[in-house]
């Protein structure tokens, strides 16, 4: 059943929860006159049984901890706000990106949101039928149930003419660009049945991939060719952008942990919490620092080898997404990867591709006047869509949601 707009009942606060496989986020704001004024924030880590792999091995726990970081957020408030928006991610996380050309039969009445709805929708089975093709050249198998869980409409053309809000206008001849990401039904379900189990008001799903483009909605960046790199605990998100407009992502199935465990393999002894600090600490070095390091020269290595990896991806997944495709920016939109040392290694895997020139930059992440850290990014952007569902639903003229139009739930 497809969710509406319509149905979204009238808020004014709300929390935001980002569900990591390491933490938890969470934020908790207001809207007022449209804007949006932050309340509270939290994190919280998560306990190391109850996410295994990046998805949900214990939803008791997970949801106990969201509960938790809920609770610290909202310290000094008179009371918890019931509606919640969330974001998450799936190791396996296909998507398809499809353009069609329709010629509408009165091109003097007036695009609605009812209009959009139906384009969207008669696109929905082609596109299925095309992920589960592609299911089978990328993992070898197409026996996977798999939930729909955001449609979103990239760019749309009236008579030849690109339009970012087509509501209220007219024309003839019309071309958009959809994209539709998927998650296996169990990982969906699982999710589910945690988000369920806080007893609240759920405004939205968001898969993360949708949320990284937020950041140049007002910056002179928005109309390049853009890399949004978020290098997790479990996994890598890669989301590609060109021109405003999504053209490709990538769910990697390597991150932190990744390191942790060559190291753990290297040096059983070691605890955690050891073997996280140490990661911290070289992650700050420079790759010519790290090598000359006496301290961690058994491990300099698998930093080295972790982002020759990671960069061999990055060309890989810009190749298939387009032969022509050339990074001219690359935002780093995580805490590992905002660590000095990042940087440093990335410009030096990608110096002799085509890519050498792009430039690495970290976000400033910011709800209304404050500045948030890093790790609260996709938190962040997560607050804006709730901010910009209710302002569509009031008046969709006003403007019409980036990536983020319709869900299924």
């Amino acid at each position: 059943m497809s969710f509406r707009l319509s149905t979204i009942q009238e808020y004014s606060r709300f929390v935001a929860i980002d569900i990591g496989s390491c933490k938890i986020r969470v934020l908790i704001c207001e809207i007022e006159n449209g804007s949006l004024k932050l309340l509270g924030k939290a994190s919280v880590r998560q306990n190391r049984n109850h996410m295994m792999d990046g998805d949900i091995a214990n939803m008791r726990g997970v949801s106990d901890m969201i509960q938790k970081a809920i609770l610290k957020a909202s310290d000094g408030l008179e009371s918890i706000p019931e509606d919640i928006i969330v974001t998450f991610s799936s190791n396996i996380m296909p998507h398809d990106i499809l353009t069609m050309n329709y010629a509408r039969a009165d091109k003097t009445s007036t695009i609605t949101l009812e209009e959009i709805d139906s384009m969207i929708k008669r696109v929905e089975k082609r596109s299925y039928d095309r992920i589960k093709e592609n299911l089978l050249s990328t993992i070898g198998t197409k026996n996977i149930d798999l939930k729909l869980i955001s449609s979103s409409l990239t760019s749309i053309y009236i008579d030849g003419k690109r339009i970012s809000n087509p509501i209220g206008f007219t024309g003839k001849d019309i071309r958009f660009t959809i994209l539709n990401i998927y998650a296996p039904m169990v990982d969906f379900e699982n999710l589910h049945m945690v988000i369920n189990s806080l007893d609240r008001k759920t405004i939205s799903l968001v898969p993360k991939t949708v949320l990284y483009p937020k950041i140049l909605e007002s910056s002179p960046y928005i109309f390049d060719t853009n890399l949004y790199l978020d290098i997790g605990y479990a996994r890598t998100n890669m989301v590609f952008e060109v021109q405003n407009e999504i053209v490709g992502y990538s769910v990697l199935p390597i991150g932190i942990s990744t390191i942790e465990a060559e190291m753990m393999r290297i040096d059983p002894d070691k605890t955690f919490l050891d073997i996280e600090n140490s990661i911290v600490d070289m992650l700050s070095m420079t790759p010519e620092a790290l090598a000359k390091s006496a301290k961690y020269k058994t491990y300099s290595g698998i930093i080295s080898d972790f982002f020759t990896l990671l960069s061999g991806q990055i060309n890989i997944q810009a190749k298939q997404t387009s032969k022509e495709l050339v990074i001219k920016n690359l935002f780093l939109m995580s805490n590992p990867a905002a660590a000095k040392g990042v940087k440093e290694h990335i410009t030096k895997h990608l110096v002799n591709t085509h890519h050498a020139k792009v430039r690495i930059q970290v976000p400033e992440i910011q709800i209304g006047d404050t500045t948030l850290e890093i790790e609260y990014a996709s938190v962040a952007w997560l607050s804006i869509v709730a901010n910009e569902l209710l302002l569509v639903k009031k008046d969709p003229i006003v403007r019409i949601l980036r990536y983020v139009i319709y869900q299924y739930d």
